[in-house]
């Protein structure tokens, strides 16, 4: 009976507090504050929207493209302001803020340094995005490995080999190790010093004009004598094309010049080493 009695003065005394902090100011407060959270995030989420279709139209870019890195802060303003909200509601409510801050700042702590590399590569992806390190169909080198970026991410960049055509993933953390190529090539082209000189300079020449006719370069020139080496001369051209069709033009121009100078009685020498005897009086 008195268990009885007992639970239900607790009831009655747990519901006179309730009643007594739904009409309290603290409660109208907090919702007052909970409406004007609410109206704060439609305004960034309709804002971000404008923006995002009038930056597509301007640029003709689709909307999934444009609207990457506007999301992006989007997310950053919503948790922002629910951080915020949160904060006024507990102190209106008479929670320790201070406290709790420097508790949340020691947990952040933890927290960031467990995300350390996932945050680096968010950044590092946002700076792709507003610097266009690269794009999408760019040629670049990694670590050894040149192949097309066939996408990329906030956190992560795929590039396809253009040798093996094998699929590389790589950070974004990473991307100071990304080289972006460009057109120019060069070719080096060992001859004897035997050969005649103002010759392979006139063969040379020819062979750059023909280069110039192989589909897919777009210029060439021919440089003359870049250095001397040990048992052969090298002359140097230099042309131009697109990085993707780097390795289809190679063969063409390689093959130019070797059928061009055999063609003119021109041998690419081996590696040599004379030996001169002295004989001692």
């Amino acid at each position: 009976m008195w268990n009885s009695i007992l639970e239900t003065i607790a009831e009655l005394d747990m519901r006179d507090k309730a009643l007594s902090y739904f009409t309290s100011s603290k409660f109208i407060v907090s919702i007052f504050l909970l409406l004007v959270t609410a109206v704060l995030l439609i305004i960034i989420k309709r804002a971000v929207a404008v923006f995002i279709k009038k930056k597509a139209n301007l640029t003709g870019k689709p909307i999934k493209e444009t609207g990457r890195i506007p999301t992006i802060v989007e997310k950053i303003l919503t948790g922002i302001v629910l951080v915020i909200a949160l904060l006024s509601i507990f102190q209106v409510n008479g929670i320790n803020v201070t406290s709790l801050i420097a508790s949340l700042g020691i947990v952040s702590a933890i927290v960031g340094l467990s995300l350390q590399d996932y945050l680096k590569d968010l950044i590092m992806g946002a700076h792709i995005f507003t610097d266009k390190f690269f794009a999408v169909g760019d040629v670049v080198r990694y670590k050894g490995t040149e192949g097309i970026v066939i996408s990329f991410t906030t956190k992560t960049t795929k590039i396809q080999s253009m040798s093996d055509f094998s699929i590389i993933s790589i950070c974004n953390r990473n991307i100071d190790e990304i080289a972006k190529l460009g057109d120019f090539q060069k070719i080096n082209i060992p001859l004897s010093y035997d050969e005649d000189v103002p010759k392979v300079h006139k063969v040379l020449g020819e062979i750059t004009e023909r280069i110039k006719q192989i589909e897919g370069v777009k210029s060439a020139v021919y440089k003359g004598t870049f250095e001397f080496q040990d048992s052969a001369i090298l002359y140097r051209i230099n042309y131009y094309v697109d990085p993707k069709d780097k390795w289809t033009v190679w063969y063409k121009v390689m093959k130019e010049v070797q059928d061009s100078l055999w063609a003119e009685g021109i041998k690419i020498p081996y590696n040599q080493l004379d030996v001169h005897n002295y004989t001692e009086k």
